[in-house]
């Protein structure tokens, strides 16, 4: 309770503050549409940072209101000429009648793209080209090009993480160079090589660029103690085995015995240590600043190259205290990242609590003392505060009775006796009592008010009454056992109409059996119409286009070879539509698994993790024992949607390199589990903001009259535990 108090405190002071409050936006001149060209895919972390510097620039400027239209080539995933036309064809369809008055181009991909690609392309468009190389800028520099082009300069920061790699391990003698094989990979290689040639001859350059990941580890876990990493990327390595760079970071770090050093803040908390780092969400900013100029009218050939700013020093606490560096052979103003707090810094809420409650005790326990003092003039005035006690239980709507269990006599207040159905003055004993307790409850009644006798302790139970008209109600009863100086005194306590609360729950239940049967309605609805739609694109769609494509094969083979360009451009034509009806096929399997009422939800289970290891990239390790050998399609269809949206999650959230499917066939019930060695998350955080698919799957579950639990700790994984009632 004290952590929340403080900070709401905090923040009421801190918006009471001059200047704290959040200021509104000033109203902007003339409207300008920006295309944001990125090389890669959207999940790359480098281009997430890159927006966020290029959206604060933009929101912050008044001269403009400018609107952001982002696209990603995914040229890591799909490279080639023949992507490279598709994609043009693409944005020049999409941007036909939008009028672009800036490009920014994010690495030279993007670049060489438009520059390909300009007679058809935003022709006259100039163009901001974000994080290139030096030697890359000076090409542009020596090309016609460079009349519609300016940019940003990244990469230049190798004698800065070099010579603090230096002055905190002085006795290095040797760098190794890591990098994969893919153009991005290629590309960044060679400002590392650039770089490292103002090493020559000071430090030995151990070449570990190209090659397979075994490889790469197995070198890497052999280098000598006075030996440094410098991990350029790895996208796809020697055995053409594709990775994310942070992934392939990883790997290169659990196997590492020597410090791993890169030239980018992307990377920074994924195994590196540190140095004067490129801030790509500086870069970002520089090139919105470039594009903010080309708008107001300056040519882009007047407009220098930027970026010489865009780097920050950032280093890692863990890995610091790994290789045992010392923060003193930090350059002043080095912002250290990933502190693990002190005791004092991670408890100190619970200890001022701690505190604060032994100081409460204490007080509370001198004010015992003091009432046991006043004890004697308390019980002076007991017969008044019982008045004040009965007044209060009537006017709350409660009747006050005891037993004396003795004699069995009752007494109770009018209100209690009306709410029994006696008369006013009746005189009650147990057994007229029991009377009006309703028949299936009497027996109950009995047990607990001789328990709570025997055990000298509380009474508390609700049960029903039946009165002289014949209406059942609802009593809830709260008391204690009063003990008295000659021996027992009997029971008292208080009685309450719960009748109204009872009939709300009936109703709520109800409610929730008609809103389950309405969701399983709904489900089974979603199903067939998911059915009938992958009907549709594998019945229809994919076999028109199937013999469009065949089509387009055979005019492309009645081409003479004087016509071989555009025999091409209909090879390509076809290959698209190959491609295509071959995605739409995936899509209506996903839609609807016929392959689980045709073959089994194991073998189901089979092929959607190959599917899902092919698209991800995360390797799914798939088990089964003890199934019956029939499992009811309900079942069936249930689990196989739970493992998908599973997998599904892992992809999107865990950053977890494999997941493991298990199915099992236990005493009485089929178990599921879907679990990932990933970054996890907090489940009380989930709880708070439940997703979709985690209602959809809770849902799934309980229609089948199963069970699903999600534990999850962040850093440790998600594990997913199904288990759904079935006897063959």
């Amino acid at each position: 309770m004290i952590r929340p108090l403080s900070i709401t405190l905090l923040l009421i002071v801190l918006l009471s503050v001059p200047g704290m409050a959040a200021q509104s936006p000033s109203e902007t001149g003339e409207t300008k549409r920006v295309l944001v060209l990125y090389s890669l895919d959207k999940g790359h972390p480098a281009h997430g940072l890159t927006e966020q510097g290029i959206s604060e620039v933009f929101r912050a400027n008044r001269e403009f209101d400018v609107m952001l239209y982002p696209e990603y080539l995914d040229m890591g995933r799909f490279p080639g000429p023949a992507q490279a036309k598709a994609m043009a064809e693409f944005l020049r369809r999409k941007y036909a009648d939008i009028k672009i008055d800036v490009i920014i181009a994010v690495y030279p991909s993007a670049v060489d793209f438009l520059l390909d690609e300009r007679t058809a392309l935003f022709p006259d468009v100039p163009i901001v080209a974000g994080e290139i190389s030096r030697s890359y800028a000076a090409n542009l520099g020596r090309s016609p090009a460079r009349q519609r082009i300016t940019g940003t300069i990244m990469g230049d920061n190798i004698t800065g993480v070099l010579d603090a790699a230096l002055r905190m391990k002085p006795a290095t003698k040797r760098v190794a160079l890591v990098a994969g094989v893919s153009p991005l990979d290629a590309y960044n290689e060679q400002i590392f090589r650039v770089g490292l040639k103002s090493y020559a001859g000071r430090l030995e350059l151990v070449d570990l660029t190209k090659l397979p990941m075994p490889e790469t580890l197995a070198r890497v876990g052999a280098l000598p103690r006075d030996s440094v990493i410098l991990y350029s990327s790895i996208i796809r390595d020697g055995a053409g085995q594709s990775f994310t760079p942070r992934e392939a970071l990883s790997l290169i770090n659990r196997a590492t015995k020597v410090p791993i050093f890169s030239l980018y803040d992307t990377f920074l908390g994924q195994g590196t240590v540190g140095g004067r780092l490129v801030s790509f969400e500086l870069q970002g900013k520089a090139a919105a600043n470039l594009a903010l100029r080309a708008m107001a009218g300056e040519s882009p050939a007047a407009i220098p190259f930027g970026g010489d700013d865009a780097y920050v020093d950032l280093y890692d606490w863990r890995e610091l205290k790994r290789w045992q560096i010392s923060e003193t052979t930090l350059p002043p103003g080095a912002i250290v990242r990933y502190r693990q707090l002190s005791h004092w810094e991670e408890h100190r809420w619970e200890i001022i609590g701690t505190i604060f409650l032994i100081i409460t005790e204490s007080a509370l326990i001198l004010g015992l003392v003091v009432n046991l003092r006043r004890r004697k003039k308390v019980e002076q005035s007991l017969a008044e505060s019982e008045m004040r006690l009965k007044l209060a239980a009537d006017s709350a709507g409660a009747g006050l009775w005891s037993l004396d269990v003795t004699t069995g006599r009752i007494w109770a207040t009018e209100h209690a006796l009306a709410l029994y159905g006696f008369a006013p003055g009746e005189k009650v004993d147990f057994e007229k009592f029991l009377m009006v307790v309703h028949d299936e409850d009497r027996e109950r009644i009995v047990h607990v008010i001789e328990d709570a006798a025997r055990d000298k302790g509380e009474l508390s139970v609700e049960y029903r009454i039946t009165l002289p008209d014949g209406s059942i109600r609802w009593m809830a009863v709260r008391g204690n056992y009063i003990p008295s100086q000659g021996g027992l005194s009997g029971l008292t306590g208080v009685s309450v109409d719960i009748t109204e609360r009872k009939n709300n729950e009936e109703a709520l239940r109800q409610g929730k059996q008609e809103l389950s049967h309405l969701m399983g309605r709904l489900i089974s609805a979603q199903e067939e119409e998911r059915s009938h739609i992958a009907r549709e694109l594998h019945d229809d769609i994919t076999q028109r286009l199937a013999v469009l494509a065949i089509d387009v094969g055979t005019l492309e083979l009645q081409l003479g070879s004087d016509h071989q360009q555009n025999r091409e451009k209909l090879r390509s034509i076809k290959d698209s539509l190959v491609s295509l009806s071959e995605d739409i096929h995936a899509l209506s399997r996903q839609l609807h698994p016929s392959i689980l009422d045709d073959l089994g939800l194991v073998r189901a289970l089979e092929a959607e993790g190959d599917r899902f290891s092919k698209k991800e990239g995360i390797r799914v390790l798939f088990n089964h024992e003890d199934l019956p050998p029939a499992i009811p399609r309900d079942i069936a269809l249930a689990l196989y949607r739970v493992a998908q949206e599973g997998l599904r999650n892992i992809a999107r959230h865990s950053r977890a390199t494999s997941a493991h499917v298990v199915l099992k066939g236990l005493a009485g019930a089929i178990h599921l589990t879907v679990a990932d060695t990933g970054c996890g998350f907090d489940p009380g955080l989930g709880r708070q903001r439940p997703g979709l698919g985690l209602a959809s799957m809770k849902e799934r579950i309980e229609l089948v009259h199963g069970s699903i639990t999600i534990d999850s700790t962040p850093g440790e994984g998600t594990h997913i535990e199904v288990s759904v009632p079935y006897t063959p």
